[in-house]
C-alpha cells in the first residue's frame, strides 16, 4: 500500500528480497548463539548470550570445565611458592645457627668438666700455653686423659683456652662462625664464663 505521512497508519518501507533473507539469517544465528550459550541461568541470560560478552562466558566456562589455569593465575601461584620457599630457607638457616651454637655450648661444658677434673687431680689449672691439649694427654693419675680428643667447634675452629680468664681462673671460648673475636648472630662468641646467662 502507499504510505501517506499525514495519516496515523504505521508505514514501513518495502523490504527487498535480499535484505529480507539477510535479516532472517541474522535471526537464525542469534537463536543458535543463544542455544549454544553457556552463561549461567538467570534473568540476564538472554542479554548475556546475545552480546559479544557471550564469548567470554563460553571461554571462562570451558576453562573451568577443563580445570586449566590462566597465565596470570600461574604467575600468582609461582610468586606465592617463591615466597614460601624463601621463608622456609630463612627459618632453616636460623635453625642451623641455633643448633651449632647449642653444640658449641655443650662442648664447652664438657671441656670445663675436664678442666675441673684436671684441677682436682693435679692441684692446678692448665696454663694458657698448655691449653686444652693437655687434657687429651694421659697422666699418672689419669692415664686415659681427661678428654678422648681435642674437640673442634661446630665451624671446625679450635676452642681458645685462656688462664686466667676475665672473671674466672680460666676461660674457654668459641669464636663463632667467623673465627674472630666479637660479632653478632652466628659470629657471636660463646664463653664458658657466660654459659649460665646464655642458657
Amino acid at each position: 500500500m502507499s504510505c501517506n505521512r499525514s495519516t496515523t497508519v504505521t508505514c514501513r518501507e518495502p523490504v527487498s528480497a535480499p535484505e529480507k533473507d539477510v535479516r532472517q539469517q541474522e535471526s537464525v544465528e542469534k537463536v543458535v548463539r543463544h542455544q549454544k550459550c553457556e552463561a549461567p541461568e538467570g534473568p540476564l541470560r538472554g542479554f548475556w548470550c546475545l552480546t559479544p560478552f557471550s564469548n567470554l562466558a563460553n571461554v571462562s566456562t570451558r576453562r573451568r570445565l577443563r580445570g586449566g589455569f590462566s597465565l596470570v593465575e600461574l604467575m600468582v601461584v609461582m610468586v606465592i611458592m617463591g615466597m614460601l620457599v624463601g621463608l622456609a630457607a630463612v627459618r632453616y638457616r636460623s635453625y642451623l645457627i641455633s643448633s651449632k651454637q647449642y653444640t658449641a655450648k655443650t662442648q664447652i661444658a664438657q671441656i670445663v668438666k675436664a678442666v675441673e677434673t684436671f684441677y682436682a687431680q693435679e692441684g692446678r689449672y692448665p696454663t694458657t700455653d698448655e691449653g686444652i691439649q693437655i687434657l687429651a694427654e694421659g697422666t699418672t693419675a689419669w692415664p686415659d686423659g681427661y678428654l678422648d680428643k681435642v674437640p673442634l667447634d661446630p665451624w671446625k675452629n679450635a676452642y681458645e683456652y685462656i688462664s686466667p680468664g676475665s672473671t674466672e681462673p680460666y676461660e674457654v671460648i668459641c669464636l663463632g662462625a667467623d673465627g674472630r673475636e666479637g660479632g653478632e648472630g652466628e659470629n657471636r662468641d660463646i664463653s664458658s664464663e657466660s654459659l649460665d646467662s646464655d642458657a
